[in-house]
């Protein structure tokens, strides 16, 4: 990991006074492209877990966290408290996804797909696909 160098628009306030996040949605993907990943919340998980060590039982991903969710609860013996688990929007999650990254270039969201590639596979995702989206959402402007 490269250390960070100038990274004072970072330590500025959690909300600027007119609302908005403190640092531009664009300079925070290049602090992603150019791996300089700010917490621990941006290192590529595959770093950060040992999937060939530990023998998970359980995977939930977020976007189908309703339907894991439930499978879960029922694995473990768990009914009849379906109305605890969250409303399930999927289409307004891929939506919401694209209009986030359609401004982005597409440089930057090929090396992003380049950084997190073992996350994408390890998970079951698809970059090319979520880049179609993306750039479907492009052509809707």
């Amino acid at each position: 990991m490269r250390q960070a160098r100038n990274l004072d628009w970072i330590k500025r306030g959690s909300v600027r006074s007119d609302g908005k996040p403190p640092v531009p949605f664009r300079d925070f993907i290049q602090s992603i492209t150019n791996k300089v990943y700010i917490n621990i919340h941006w290192e590529p998980f595959f770093s950060l877990c040992a999937p060939c060590q530990v023998e998970y039982d359980f995977i939930a991903h977020t976007d189908t966290l309703a339907e894991d969710l439930r499978l879960f609860l029922h694995k473990i013996g768990v009914v009849g408290k379906d109305y605890l688990l969250p409303t399930q929007h999927p289409t307004r999650a891929k939506t919401s996804f694209g209009t986030t990254f359609r401004d982005v270039p597409t440089e930057d969201l090929r090396r992003i797909g380049e950084i997190y590639k073992p996350d994408f596979d390890m998970f079951g995702y698809n970059f090319e696909e979520d880049l179609a989206l993306i750039e479907n959402l492009r052509g809707t402007r």
